[in-house]
């Protein structure tokens, strides 16, 4: 019989790991249980802010524990591989924080250990939970189905501290900078509002870098049928984080795709229609969907997979490939100052 609560565990006590934690404790079936991290003190720390029962001075240890159900890995880019599949042959479980691996053939090795073990893997992509992903999926063919173009833009300010000591322009710890920390989520929503196509070539001009990592890049995928999806990631401008879908016959426009507010949230679209004369009119509708913490949602997601309720799931396993091999691409191509890569 399935389970009623779904024990958590997590590797390192980076800032990003109190969001979710957090949103632990609003899933149903959820229970954060355990902390690791290299040092007990920071893991004990940890455990007492935040109302863990079990901190560990080992990463390792935390897999040991036969209590633990589920594995939330939000470690440096470069080390989950190695903790995936350490979790999978534990028998644990994953969700990792994007992007999943430097490189596809990672993520592949990855993917096939928790195959082998009988787990899911799942990436940290909240907005993917959010009932209104699925609204706006269901929205396309009022704006004449496939899109023609896609515009997206994720953005944030770091300040001088950041580019000083931040993890995320460390090219041992996070090589992909912008384009895998933000770059991601672009990515993810045109997958999505292109019916999960995989584009055929991408292009990738990187305006910034530091520690030759990018820190502000523009990115195009073009799609089937010369449809190209733009968008802007940095870590120089201020925050943003907008999407617009284009068709035939109208867009959809949402300003806050990545973030999604708790509070009820807003999306648009603008529809050509011809009036009884036969002159085009644009009519604008506002769709409002009730708010919701959507890191809440993907940890019950999660649950319902350990607990049995639901079944493993590949379509977050192909999804993430799909996202990684355009990461690859995208990578290639900056690197190349702006060259076209063909995806095969």
């Amino acid at each position: 019989m399935p389970g009623t609560t779904c024990n958590w565990g997590i590797l390192g006590t980076a800032r990003i790991a109190t969001k979710v934690v957090e949103a632990m404790k609003l899933a149903p079936d959820a229970h954060p249980m355990a902390i690791g991290s290299r040092s007990i003190g920071t893991a004990e720390s940890f455990a007492s802010e935040h109302g863990l029962e079990r901190a560990y001075g080992s990463y390792d240890e935390v897999l040991q524990d036969p209590d633990i159900d589920v594995v939330y890995i939000p470690l440096p880019t470069t080390m989950h591989m190695e903790w995936t599949i350490k979790a999978a042959e534990a028998g644990k479980h994953v969700l990792c924080e994007k992007p999943m691996t430097p490189c596809a053939a990672d993520l592949e090795r990855m993917i096939a250990a928790c195959d082998d073990a009988n787990v899911q893997l799942m990436d940290g992509v909240m907005f993917m939970h959010h009932p209104r992903t699925g609204e706006i999926t269901n929205h396309l063919p009022s704006i004449g189905g496939r899109p023609t173009y896609m515009v997206s833009v994720f953005t944030f300010p770091g300040s001088s501290d950041f580019f000083e000591s931040n993890i995320r322009i460390n090219p041992d710890a996070e090589p992909l900078g912008c384009i895998g920390d933000l770059g991601w989520y672009n990515t993810r929503m045109s997958l999505l509002a292109f019916g999960h196509e995989m584009p055929r070539r991408v292009r990738s001009n990187w305006h910034a870098t530091c520690n030759g990592v990018p820190t502000h890049a523009t990115c195009e995928l073009e799609f089937d049928g010369n449809a190209p999806s733009t968008f802007q990631c940095s870590f120089l401008h201020t925050l943003r984080n907008w999407c617009e879908i284009c068709g035939s016959d109208g867009t959809l426009f949402l300003e806050d795709f990545v973030l999604g507010p708790p509070e009820e949230t807003r999306y648009y679209t603008k529809i050509q229609e011809r009036d009884a004369q036969g002159s085009p009119r644009e009519v604008k509708t506002e769709h409002s969907v009730d708010g919701c913490v959507q890191e809440a949602l993907m940890v019950q997601q999660m649950c319902s997979i350990a607990l049995g309720r639901d079944p493993i799931d590949p379509y977050w396993t192909d999804i993430a490939l799909k996202t990684q091999r355009i990461m690859d691409a995208l990578m290639i191509s900056g690197a190349e100052d702006g060259r076209p890569v063909e995806i095969e």
